[in-house]
């Protein structure tokens, strides 16, 4: 093997970034450190798509591009460069054997996410990567707004001619992405745009959702407006506890809701999104017909679950136990109404345990698009979480860490 040079960069934060870049710079021949604070490498890869690792896609890089909701322009190099098929190549070289499974995701074929992370390690090890856990960093150290040195907390001192700094975002702190990396870079002089929390629960104010707890609503539509205009619509899955909602479509939502901003959204669920108002209205006409003799509450079993009847029927306001021919026009169409569009008032977002990702990080005008490079301080790049950037569920945050880790050891 030809020996490595003399030139050292540390890559701070061993997660799926860090990861990458590493392998890539040591590829390019460079002495590299990963230094992590945890005592444990990759925890919060560990927890991606419910353990599983949904770690990309099958999209075609425009197509993934379109994915991401924040920092789209600032990721054409990244995902252009190394685009979803850069991943699923890697990981397959490294022996990993893949799936696709709905929405174009790709998983691994063992269904581990500890498999992605036991492959990264044994390849980093294969390269000479030295891994130093449970190793806080205090400090990047400069000279003339060039990199020369990483101070760890307890005093030492290392000398380095690179860092990437890819220490996540601030969602599920327990694994290492507690913000800590946004220190390092407003040290330097970086500005953070105010890291909000995305792909979260929407906590809610809602007598009805203590009703319809454990309720899983399949193939649904969530319309977001500020105000009166349409801001996003979501279709997918909500799952329903008492004053939380979740699930793939209220995750997508999440994304576009400012939580000191409140009082000016309002959210909506279109409960039939395939009927539009007049095909449902002879829907419901056809039911009332159907059960004209019985209770309004018992004429909705053919369209909706059992734990969400008694929540529309007292909702609609039209009483339980009024006969069903007995239900006037008017009140047929007020259901309609209410069917298309169950309110939900949003008082705010999940924790940062139950966050997937972080929207904001660190301000892109600062940063190199094309080589992750630190535009204030020479030798410092970025990587993953800690950017700004964000994208939707399915892969594409994994992909965006893969990505820009790889410009970041590439650049170095």
């Amino acid at each position: 093997m030809e020996a490595k040079n003399t030139e050292k960069t540390a890559v701070i934060g061993c997660g799926p970034a860090g990861m990458m870049a590493a392998l890539q710079a040591a590829k390019r021949n460079k002495q590299v450190l990963i230094l992590e604070k945890e005592k444990r490498p990759a925890k919060k890869l560990l927890l991606t798509g419910d353990g599983r690792c949904n770690l990309t896609s099958t999209l075609r890089p425009q197509e993934m591009i379109d994915e991401i909701f924040r920092g789209q322009q600032f990721l054409y190099s990244a995902i252009f460069q190394f685009p979803p098929q850069a991943t699923r190549d890697f990981f397959e070289k490294l022996g990993v054997k893949l799936k696709e499974e709905r929405g174009r995701r790709i998983y691994p074929a063992s269904n581990r996410a500890a498999e992605i992370k036991n492959k990264l390690i044994e390849e980093l090890n294969n390269q000479g990567v030295r891994i130093k856990l449970a190793t806080e960093v205090e400090k990047i150290l400069t000279s003339a707004n060039t990199v020369t040195a990483i101070k760890l907390k307890g005093g030492k001192k290392i000398a380095v001619s690179s860092v990437i700094l890819a220490t996540g975002g601030i969602s599920y702190p327990e694994t290492g992405s507690d913000g800590s990396g946004y220190r390092l870079a407003e040290d330097l002089g970086h500005k953070i745009k105010k890291p909000e929390l995305a792909l979260v629960p929407l906590k809610v104010e809602n007598d009805w959702t203590s009703l319809a707890a454990g309720l899983k609503l399949k193939n649904v539509m969530v319309k977001l407006f500020w105000q009166e205009d349409l801001v996003k619509e979501s279709f997918g899955e909500v799952i329903i506890s008492k004053n939380k909602l979740t699930g793939s479509a209220i995750l997508i939502i999440s994304c576009h809701l400012q939580e000191f901003k409140l009082e000016n959204y309002k959210l909506a669920i279109d409960l039939k999104p395939g009927l539009g108002k007049e095909k449902l209205e002879r829907r419901i006409q056809g039911d009332l017909d159907k059960y004209s003799n019985k209770y309004f509450k018992n004429a909705l079993k053919d369209l909706l679950p059992a734990k969400l009847r008694p929540v529309i029927v007292k909702l609609s306001r039209i009483p339980a136990d009024k006969v069903c021919h007995q239900i006037t026009g008017r009140e047929r169409s007020e259901l309609v109404k209410l069917l298309k569009n169950l309110p939900v008032k949003v008082t705010g977002k999940g924790g940062v345990k139950e966050a997937i990702i972080t929207s904001g990080g660190l301000a892109l005008e600062e940063v190199e698009p094309a080589t992750m490079a630190s535009k204030k301080i020479a030798g410092l790049y970025f990587a993953g979480e800690i950017l700004e950037p964000a994208a939707y569920t399915g892969g594409h945050n994994l992909q965006i860490a893969f990505s820009t880790g790889y410009l970041a050891g590439l650049n170095c």
